[in-house]
């Protein structure tokens, strides 16, 4: 908060004033000059309105509002001559000085609260549809409370004539062509509201909306309805982490927010999925207001998967969907046209309601679904043939993309089911089952073909985003935000899996390799980057974050790693706590430093909120075809070992049934109670059983996978498990090659790293040794190191040792007890290994043979030196006691 030289009350507050761009409602002339008010900051904004408006005022961390996105009406406030306005300028005491947040942490309705020398002020703001649907109206309400012993005189300046910024319980003291003053007496420690309200859409003129009723009423029906809106759908009814269910209920309003209503030309209505509420005009990026291609199927099948059926059926039978998203657009967008395919099968499967698929659709999906064949290379002896064509999916210089492919695998599945669906009543949509499975299974072959020979090309031990060369965005050697992007964007591997993509291959096998990879790297070239961000859009070494990061992480849920399959969340939590603006993230946002926003480089994107809410979702329950739940797959150990239940409620499967269920602990049991009709069997697949599972009072278990699987019509078991807060780290278990260590020189020590999940101590490591040079070595010494650059740092957080007696000629898993408390969850760690007295008969210690994901080296007596081309070493680290949230 600035403090403002003596200047007109009413300018003070315009309070939102931008240079360029966006603009504030300016006073006429007055006996005091108008002060410089301080203006809204174009990084950080929230859009309001009401679903289906196509124009969504904006508001801003001070409070000021924008009915348009060019001019903006602030507030500020005038005592004893001094006028005070909210200081948004962009640096790190921004969130100290004004306090932003929704009502009840979800609603949208924000709330801008700052210090106006001896007072505070409070605005806040609703949109509300009104006068029978006519016209959506913004309510604000600003609150002086005074905290002294002595009653406040003040001025409330508004920047926004009364026919604008229509006053509801008090009248102007002053009024300019585009301002009012607002006299007011605070009492001593009591506070007082001015309220107002402003059309943002429709029609209506003052005198409706004034008598259409007050802040209050309108408040609470805003209120009312959206939560009515999320007691119709899938919701958290408790987690352990209560910030993840505000914030997925946060989101699921603001995407429906996003919608609009628009004439589709036709006599009909567009119900269009918009990627945004748009951007400020002044802000130094465009606005997404508009629908994409290759959001708006992403956005519809989460709406199908919370249930939300109704609005899913309008948008998939909206003009501006058939004809925007079954084309490749002018980027081109080539995973468009596949992904148009699969909200269509998820739809029949959960409502079973083929009423939507007239015969005009049914030709529109069919040439949808070729389509995707002609998009196909087809040139015999190439690399690429059998791919999908180049393209600008990221928006990119075309290339050969995995994501374009991966998308085909399951639009082309999709089709199928759809296909057999019709051929009851029309046997000839058989052949055209027959045809897409076909199709399906080349798309995978050749996708298998590209991505081995790149990553035989580039001899790594995963692949990436792209199967050629391609130019990536950004700089260093960093591409993990395309690789998580690939996830996202084509729903693969885990939504494929619940839709029965049966195409397997390298894209499935080394998901784990490419992934670990994948965090290696931007561990060694990307330290701007934190765990459990997959960096900004822009996919550089400086990037930060991205609002599609639960997305890129829910596709995980297909991992065979237990600390994989919980990244959904960890990405989760990441964005909970590194926002743009209230519960809103941009598609890429830099780091703000401590006390401020991080700091949009794009506009917000509803496509974004959209996974992320389907990453909280599935890691908690998914729904695989043909019936049943799988519950639990992404589900923390913290959450089970914080005694908080884990409870779902109107979670939709297939056939139209819906369910809920309750996950609670006690010692070392889980026990899980399901209600309604999952249609099939529960899978209760934590990651917590994996290795663990001692005994079932139902179902059958299978340890290795950490699954319990009830019958049909089982409803409630209990898991007993050997101990609940450990769990291993398992990295390469390969005896393929043997490095030297305990030598003098060259060869002195060796060192593995590996990511620290939630577990916060470490309890011993488990390592493949053999002894070679003859006899007499002396014990291995075993210590952990912090990383920099994925290579040990500074002195040892622990040290033990082996025998040497305990070592064999041949390869013997040993275990050291080596104990830590205080690990970091997605910190990377050094497990380095040395001799006591080195000497000519040393250790080897076996590694997998081939390049490794993770970091291997050695210390040549001067330095670390990594050797990554020699693989990753045998190890496995134990750790306990999860991580408190």
């Amino acid at each position: 908060m600035s403090h403002r030289p003596k200047r007109s009350a009413a300018l003070a507050a315009a309070a939102a004033v931008l240079a360029a761009g966006l603009t504030a409602l300016a006073p006429a002339p007055r006996a005091l000059a108008a002060p410089p008010a301080a203006s809204p900051n174009p990084l950080h904004y929230l859009y309001l309105g009401w679903e289906g408006d196509t124009s969504k005022p904006l508001t801003f961390p001070g409070g000021a509002v924008s009915l348009d996105h060019k001019k903006a009406i602030g507030y500020g406030l005038t005592i004893g001559g001094t006028t005070y306005a909210p200081d948004e300028t962009e640096n790190t005491g921004l969130r100290d000085r004004i306090s932003w947040t929704l009502a009840e942490g979800y609603l949208p309705s924000p709330v801008s609260t700052w210090n106006a020398g001896p007072v505070k002020v409070t605005v806040r703001h609703f949109a509300h549809r009104v006068l029978d649907d006519s016209a959506t109206a913004v309510y604000t309400r600003v609150t002086v409370t005074n905290p002294t012993a002595t009653t406040q005189q003040a001025t409330l300046g508004v920047g926004a004539a009364p026919s604008t910024e229509i006053p509801l319980t008090a009248k102007p003291s002053a009024t300019g062509t585009d301002s009012a003053d607002y006299a007011l007496s605070i009492p001593a420690g009591k506070s007082v509201s001015t309220d107002f309200v402003a059309r943002s859409a429709g029609t209506a003129d003052a005198a409706q909306l004034t008598g259409a009723g007050g802040f209050n009423a309108h408040y609470g029906a805003m209120a009312a309805y959206w939560k009515g809106r999320l007691a119709r759908t899938a919701v958290p009814a408790s987690l352990p982490e209560e910030g993840l269910a505000t914030m997925y209920k946060a989101e699921q309003i603001i995407s429906w927010m996003t919608t609009a209503k628009t004439p589709d030309g036709q006599g009909g209505t567009n119900h269009e999925l918009r990627s945004s509420g748009g951007a400020p005009a002044n802000a130094p990026f465009h606005g997404y207001d508009v629908v994409y291609s290759h959001d708006a199927p992403d956005i519809a099948a989460q709406y199908i998967r919370e249930g939300d059926f109704d609005l899913a059926k309008k948008a998939l039978t909206s003009r501006i969907y058939l004809d925007r998203s079954s084309v490749p657009d002018h980027h081109p967008y080539l995973d468009a046209p596949s992904k148009f395919l699969y909200p269509y099968a998820l739809y029949l499967r959960y409502t079973g309601d083929q009423s939507i698929f007239t015969p005009a659709l049914k030709a529109k999906i069919k040439a949808t679904a070729h389509l995707v064949q002609d998009l196909r290379v087809s040139e015999p002896g190439s690399p690429y043939d059998g791919l999908i064509k180049e393209s600008a999916t990221f928006d990119n210089s075309p290339s050969h993309l995995a994501v374009d492919n991966m998308a085909a695998l399951y639009g082309l599945t999709s089709y199928a089911d759809l296909a057999a669906s019709w051929s009851a009543a029309d046997a000839s949509w058989q052949s055209e089952r027959t045809w897409a499975l076909g199709q399906a299974d080349s798309v995978g072959a050749a996708l298998d073909r590209a991505l081995t020979a790149r990553m035989d090309a580039t001899v790594s031990g995963g692949y990436n985003a792209c199967l050629d060369a391609c130019p990536l965005l950004g700089n260093g050697n960093y591409q993990g935000n395309w690789l998580g992007t690939t996830f996202m964007m084509s729903s693969l591997p885990w939504d494929g899996r619940l839709a029965g993509v049966e195409a397997g291959g390298v894209w499935k096998d080394k998901l784990d390799a490419s992934v670990r990879l994948a965090f290696s790297q931007r561990a060694r070239t990307a330290p701007a980057i934190p765990a459990h961000s997959w960096g900004a859009w822009t996919n550089g070494a400086n990037g930060y974050g991205t609002v599609y990061n639960g997305g890129a992480g829910s596709q995980l849920l297909a991992s065979d790693d237990p600390e994989l399959r919980t990244e959904a969340v960890a990405d989760l939590r990441w964005l909970l706590d590194n926002q743009t603006a209230p519960m809103q993230w941009g598609e890429s946002f830099s780091s703000g430093g401590g006390g401020t926003w991080n700091k949009n480089l794009a506009d917000l994107e509803a496509w974004g909120l959209s996974t992320n809410r389907k990453a909280l979702l599935e890691a908690n329950v998914s729904v695989p075809r043909g019936g049943g739940v799988i519950i639990g797959r992404g589900v923390p150990t913290s959450w089970l070992t914080s005694g908080k239940p884990v409870s779902w409620t109107n979670v939709p499967v297939d056939g139209g049934r819906r369910i809920g269920f309750t996950l609670t602990r006690d010692g070392n049991k889980v026990s899980l109670s399901v209600t309604g009709d999952p249609g099939g069997p529960v899978a209760l697949s934590l990651p917590a059983f994996v290795d663990d599972i001692v005994s079932t009072t139902a179902g059958t278990a299978d340890n290795a996978s950490g699954t319990v699987t009830l019958p049909k019509g089982t409803s409630k078991v209990t898991v007993t498990v050997g101990d609940l807060e450990a769990s291993r780290i398992t990295g390469a278990q390969s005896t393929a090659g043997h490095y030297t260590f305990g030598r003098p020189t060259d060869q002195v020590r060796r060192y593995q790293t590996f990511t620290a999940g939630e577990n916060t101590r470490l309890d011993g490591v488990r390592v493949s040794l053999r002894r070679i040079g003859g006899t007499g070595q002396s014990p291995v010494t075993v210590s952990l190191y912090r990383t920099s650059g994925l290579k040990p740092t500074g002195s040892p957080l622990a040290t033990t040792t082996v025998p040497a007696s305990a070592v064999g000629t041949k390869d013997t898993v040993v275990k050291a007890a080596l104990g830590y408390d205080g690990l970091v969850d997605g910190a990377d760690y050094a497990v380095v290994l040395g001799q006591r007295t080195p000497g000519g008969p040393a250790y080897e210690w076996a590694t997998s043979g081939q390049r490794g994901v993770q970091g291997f080296g050695k210390d040549t007596g001067s330095g670390w030196t990594p050797e990554p081309a020699l693989g990753d070493a045998w190890l496995t680290a134990e750790t306990s006691r999860p991580a408190q949230r």
